[in-house]
């Protein structure tokens, strides 16, 4: 419980950011309450998690799209190494509107440093080309960790920082959250994030295990306020196909898919 509470003081005293990354379609569908997700889906939003797979290598692709901005097109793929005592990862990121594109690359190492406590740090760099101003690159930083609280409750935290707040696949924020089993098939998740220069926002997600093979995601976020839904159903051998929708109060309507291994 010390080891815990010294790393979120850290990570407190920087409190101005998390990662604004592609949106994941389990992430969209859970309100992006995902922070305490022990997933490989939850990998992307905090870097101290893992996979729970028991299988030493995972990857994901996956896309995010708003319908009636068929331009708008962002596109992710993340690799995952798993050893005994922590996890490595590999990700690239595509955002390519009209004008101009943004390619993101991280790396990052998590570690289990206790039976309740997992931190991680990743670091990557943002490619931007641009019609009229050229390129530019910029450095992004994160940290975060997660704690078993019981074998019900988990809590997470992920701090990001990268030098301009106002960018596409990065943005200045703290996330913390809760991800709590109220049974074997049920998972509540609840998230609060501070942006730089913006209100404190927050997600509320329900997970329902319907079978074995198939499950229904729903959330809410305020924000960019919307409500969500998904499903995440495994074909074959551990091949999951997820697909998340989120119904935006002054936005298009947002979709998210992928494919997890």
């Amino acid at each position: 419980m010390r080891d815990f509470f010294y790393v979120f003081l850290i990570l407190g005293a920087f409190a101005k950011t998390s990662v604004a990354q592609v949106a994941n379609p389990i992430s969209l569908s859970l309100g992006d309450a995902t922070v305490a997700y022990q997933d490989v889906w939850g990998a992307a939003e905090n870097p101290a998690v893992a996979s729970s797979a028991e299988r030493k290598f995972s990857a994901q692709a996956y896309g995010y799209n708003q319908l009636q901005l068929p331009d708008l097109n962002r596109l992710g793929l993340d690799l995952g190494f798993k050893a005994k005592t922590g996890h490595i990862s590999l990700g690239v990121q595509y955002f390519s509107p009209p004008g101009y594109t943004i390619t993101g690359v991280h790396v990052g190492a998590g570690r289990q440093f206790t039976d309740n406590l997992q931190a991680g740090i990743r670091v990557g760099i943002l490619s931007g080309d641009y019609d009229e101003y050229g390129s530019e690159i910029l450095p992004v930083a994160q940290a975060g960790l997660q704690f078993d609280v019981t074998s019900r409750l988990r809590a997470g935290a992920h701090y990001t920082y990268v030098d301009r707040a106002a960018l596409p696949l990065a943005e200045h924020r703290l996330r913390i959250g809760v991800n709590y089993q109220s049974s074997d098939r049920v998972r509540i998740l609840l998230s609060a994030w501070q942006p730089v220069d913006n209100s404190l926002a927050g997600g509320v997600g329900l997970h329902y295990q319907a079978a074995d093979r198939l499950a229904f995601n729903a959330g809410i976020r305020t924000g960019a306020a919307a409500f969500t839904f998904g499903v995440d159903a495994e074909l074959v051998n551990g091949v999951r196909i997820v697909l998340g929708l989120a119904a935006y109060q002054e936005l298009p309507l947002g979709v998210g898919y992928g494919v997890v291994w």
